[in-house]
């Protein structure tokens, strides 16, 4: 079996929970780390609860700088999960170094710095080179997308994502600096505006409405993308709320012939309706383990030329490109 050596830059929560997405999949050996702050101690658990107090086995290199972690000879692919504003550089190196990428969302701060990392991408076609959206990777939701693609439930006549928590209680002062995250308008509600454009394309027009938040940005957001054939819009809701608020992942979608419904909270968590009234659907056993090792797995597929995903770096930018035109409509 091939092995995928792996780097991860940033070992914070997500850097940890990438670190152990990977270390989980046998055909990957987690080599290295790079952070300046390293510590043992994950600091809070995250909204998905997926790392799992994960610990580095002690065979794994620490370094303190990413350049130490590109300068070795040992490593296939490299996760970087630092800061936001550090992602662009962090990307663009990585992929001149050859090596392929997983990067987390969003891609950077801005469509500019984010199409920097697309045109690097572009010049090395031989690598794999991903944004890390992984609610495209969760079996449920995958579920839902290539159904709505295939068109198995008929016309969709309208769709809703939630996606509603306390601001993060980890990364210290980060998040509450929309100049360092994007504010929840880009750091959370980019997951859905990613999801509904794999779903249904670019969207035809806009509405948005939404308030600035905890973090100077806006934290609060309530999007209606218009398309053409849905006629009561897709809305995607996202929302970093003041207070220890539960953190809310829901989906609803209304087809001609089945009205889907998901609730991270509830069990099952996803339901499938006839509505012709002839009562739920019976759904396949979905897969156990996080969206995280469900994307971790996919990228090591797309590695070793096991599988073809639709995913690209231009994905990563077309959302944030997304994103800051419902900050402009937001901010007019």
């Amino acid at each position: 079996m091939a092995e995928i050596r792996v780097g991860v830059i940033g070992f914070g929560l997500m850097g940890r929970t990438h670190a152990e997405a990977f270390h989980r999949d046998p055909r990957a050996t987690l080599v290295a780390v790079a952070d300046p702050h390293l510590s043992e101690e994950p600091a809070s658990e995250g909204n998905l609860d997926a790392q799992e107090e994960f610990v580095l086995p002690s065979d794994v290199a620490i370094h303190a700088s990413a350049t130490d972690l590109l300068a070795r000879d040992d490593i296939d692919a490299v996760v970087v999960a630092a800061p936001t504003v550090f992602h662009a550089d962090l990307a663009v190196a990585v992929l001149e170094s050859g090596r392929h990428l997983l990067v987390e969302k969003p891609l950077a701060l801005d469509s500019t710095e984010a199409a920097r990392v697309a045109r690097a991408g572009a010049a090395r076609p031989d690598v794999v080179a991903w944004p890390a959206m992984c609610m495209r990777f969760w079996p449920e939701w995958t579920f839902l997308r290539d159904g709505l693609r295939s068109g198995q439930w008929g016309a969709v006549q309208q769709a809703r994502f939630e996606r509603i928590g306390a601001i993060p209680s980890w990364g210290g002062d980060f998040f509450k600096d929309h100049t360092k995250s994007g504010g929840a308008i880009l750091d959370l509600h980019i997951h859905d505006v990613d999801f509904v454009r794999s779903c249904f394309g670019a969207p035809d027009g806009l509405h948005v409405f939404g308030r600035r938040g905890v973090s100077g940005g806006f934290d609060h957001v309530h999007a209606v993308f218009e398309y053409e054939a849905i006629p009561g819009g897709v809305h995607a809701e996202g929302a970093w709320l003041e207070g220890d608020v539960p953190f809310m992942l829901r989906f609803l979608v209304v087809c001609e012939r089945a009205v889907l419904r998901y609730d991270i909270s509830a069990t099952p968590t996803l339901t499938l309706h006839a509505t012709d009234g002839s009562g739920p659907v019976d759904l396949p056993d979905f897969p156990e383990g996080s969206c995280y090792q469900h994307q971790a797995a996919a990228f090591l597929d797309a590695v070793l030329g096991q599988s073809v995903s639709d995913l690209t770096v231009e994905d990563g930018v077309h959302a944030i490109a997304l994103v800051e035109t419902e900050r402009s409509v937001l901010s007019s």
